[in-house]
């Protein structure tokens, strides 16, 4: 395992590359969600920055990796209004434990994409399941 330390940020498309809060897969967040640091902790990551999208009202789900500031790649997924509108303003944890985050979540795992596939994937149409 290489000592480079993977951080998931929510973003939106106008902030695909700008600097965002980030989730670092490192092991606090694998203590956190009692995993092994590497793949399970990086999953960890991506799915805590999923919520914090929900949290921020962010339409789309969309989650950048980086690795030392440079975008390795991104995962995205159908988004539902209804849950986004239930996450909005909460803090993460809070948001987290509600229902629908947890439904989302475990039926509309994000997807993951190389970076080579971004300018493909910017011209497809945002999926809302509502």
């Amino acid at each position: 395992m290489n000592d480079t330390i993977l951080v998931a940020a929510a973003v939106t498309r106008d902030d695909l590359w700008d600097t965002a809060h980030g989730y670092a897969a490192d092991g606090d967040l694998a203590e956190m969600f009692g995993v092994e640091l590497g793949e399970d902790a990086e999953t960890a990551a991506v799915q805590m920055a999923d919520v914090h999208g929900l949290t921020l009202g962010h339409a789309e789900r969309l989650v950048t990796v980086r690795a030392g500031g440079t975008v390795l790649a991104f995962f995205t997924g159908p988004s539902d209004a209804a849950v986004v509108e239930a996450a909005q303003g909460m803090d993460v944890d809070d948001a987290w434990d509600l229902p629908a985050v947890q439904k989302l979540l475990a039926d509309h795992p994000l997807e993951w994409h190389d970076i080579s596939e971004l300018d493909t994937w910017l011209e497809t149409p945002t999926v809302d399941l509502s």
